[in-house]
């Protein structure tokens, strides 16, 4: 069965986190947050901890301690942790697991995510709290993942299960705004020292499945209108460039970024340039656009859109926008056009495409050139195609990011 977009945006965070090896690159790949003003992260597991004798041995006395918060009781041994480490978490690509540090190494509980197929969802898993210090820190270690999870995966909707007879973690995750959906009656099977829950009429206990819509969560601070998305990725994308891509390798990072950048817009080339005005220059220069000549332009957008233009010689028109997208109005934009107007750039602003079927028309019947300004909405898309890609349709068309 071919993977949801979901599922394969979590299969390469979760190979991206699990093939950090030294230390250094660990603290790199994984998330940090602040807490009672003191630096906290979360910690990757992956294979280079497979064999760390004194992580098994921690992860065993803290799953025998809490027995009772699991829906399987058996007699935990450290073999039997080092096999569930390896098999159930380090080589199951559909699990991320993290360690909860503080500033001093310390290591003070774990907490993951599992990607479920069937259902197209992420849940949280193996939440644990193996040390009591720094009451508090397990709910600001969730909101850190959460974050993750709605920027990085790109869905706003997060799912867990706990046992009803698990008074405490209900409280937590109550208190952390998860909802109850739906209980199943579950009953104990096998002997008293080796036994597991399941469905079964007779109420033992009950599986209590919760959820927490991302969206809806009051926000915290302001929501910026602008400003870049740095994860860990980029954080070590930018380390291994400066640490080893120097000489022969100077453009290595690049290359890489322009191939999988045309790849994901389904173009054949993707130019880097260090800004969006800068390809708007080269854009509008291309074309031979200059003094004497007029560019129509949306009156609300980043001042790029016209400086470019004035850097050409050319003389910005500003065009009135859609209220309801705040991208170009085409009917005042038709309005606009006189002998002098030699170009059209519309923006795609805010994730919203510019009406471009409408927008070409109008450029075909007068003879003009349109450049697409996709920086602020890239991933977006007019029918099948991506915004910024048009070029390759139809003469006269170009693309600038």
């Amino acid at each position: 069965m071919e993977k949801t977009s979901l599922e394969l945006r979590f299969v390469e965070w979760a190979t991206f986190f699990k093939s950090a090896s030294s230390f250094r690159e660990k603290l790199m790949k994984g998330l940090s947050f602040e807490f009672e003003e003191q630096e906290f992260y979360l910690i990757p597991i992956g294979k280079s901890d497979i064999n760390d004798s004194k992580l098994i041995t921690t992860l065993a006395t803290w799953r025998e301690r809490n027995q009772e918060t699991f829906p399987t009781r058996f007699s935990v041994t450290e073999m039997g942790t080092f096999n569930w480490l390896e098999k159930a978490v380090v080589d199951n690509e559909n699990r991320i697991l993290f360690k909860i540090i503080g500033d001093c190494l310390k290591f003070i509980g774990h907490i993951g995510l599992l990607y479920k197929s069937i259902e197209d969802e992420i849940e949280l898993d193996n939440v644990l709290r193996g040390d009591d210090e720094f009451p508090g820190l397990m709910s600001k270690a969730l909101q850190t993942l959460e974050e993750w999870v709605e920027q990085e995966l790109s869905t706003n909707r997060i799912t867990l299960r706990v046992l009803a007879s698990n008074t405490r973690a209900i409280s937590f995750y109550l208190k952390n705004e998860y909802e109850e959906i739906k209980r199943v009656s579950m009953e104990w099977n096998g002997a008293e020292t080796e036994k597991q829950l399941v469905p079964g009429k007779r109420g033992d206990d009950f599986i209590i499945s919760m959820d927490k819509d991302l969206l809806n969560t009051p926000a915290k601070q302001k929501v910026l209108t602008a400003g870049p998305s740095i994860s860990s990725k980029e954080v070590c994308y930018v380390d291994t460039a400066v640490r080893f891509e120097w000489n022969h390798k100077n453009s290595d990072s690049l290359i890489h970024f322009e191939r999988k950048f045309a790849e994901y817009l389904g173009v054949e080339y993707a130019m880097a340039t260090s800004s969006c005005t800068g390809a708007l220059h080269l854009a509008l220069n291309a074309v031979g656009l200059g003094p004497g000549d007029e560019v129509l332009v949306p009156d609300i957008t980043w001042v790029a859109t016209a400086s470019a233009v004035m850097y050409t010689g050319a003389t910005p028109i500003f065009v009135d926008v859609d209220p309801k997208d705040w991208t170009m109005d085409v009917d005042d934009l038709e309005k606009k056009i006189t002998p002098k107007t030699k170009g059209i750039i519309p923006v795609h602003l805010y994730g919203f495409p510019a009406k471009l079927d409408e927008i070409c028309q109008i450029a075909e019947k007068y003879g003009l050139v349109v450049i697409e300004d996709a920086a602020p909405a890239i991933g977006a898309e007019v029918g099948n195609n991506k915004v910024g890609t048009f070029g390759g349709q139809m003469a006269g068309i170009w693309l600038a990011r």
